[in-house]
């Protein structure tokens, strides 16, 4: 649940926006620091972050998990879905979730276009 209803948490953006405006920064900062949670998205559900980023880490995040899992499978032995192990690049704590160390340029990418909306808000709120 929502800490305190009255206080806005999700924001749409214009569809023009590069960045959020200092307004919504104080206010999504305000947001973080009530309720804990902060949503923002565009006006007409036009990405915050470039699709084509998103579907490149996406299938990087894709491949990588199945060249590690078969990996783990060919020198264990083990069915990765049935086992919990932790390794630096892989982990595996519950039966539908991997933790992958993924790194690169597609990362990078994806992080400074996130950094663009959420690092003035993060830096608000803190």
């Amino acid at each position: 649940a929502v800490g305190h209803l009255e206080t806005p948490w999700c924001f749409e953006l214009p569809t023009s926006a590069e960045t959020p405006k200092e307004a919504v920064v104080e206010a999504a900062a305000l947001s973080l620091k009530l309720n804990g949670v902060v949503v923002l998205k565009r006006e007409a559900g036009s990405p915050l972050i470039p699709a084509d980023v998103c579907d490149e880490c996406r299938e990087e995040a894709l491949r990588t998990l199945d060249g590690r899992l078969t990996t783990f499978e060919d020198l264990t032995g083990w069915d990765s879905l049935l086992v919990e192990f932790h390794f630096n690049n892989l982990s595996h704590r519950n039966p539908r979730r991997y933790d992958l160390l993924l790194e690169g340029s597609r990362w990078d990418a994806l992080a400074e276009a996130a950094d663009a909306w959420t690092g003035p808000i993060l830096q608000a709120a803190s």
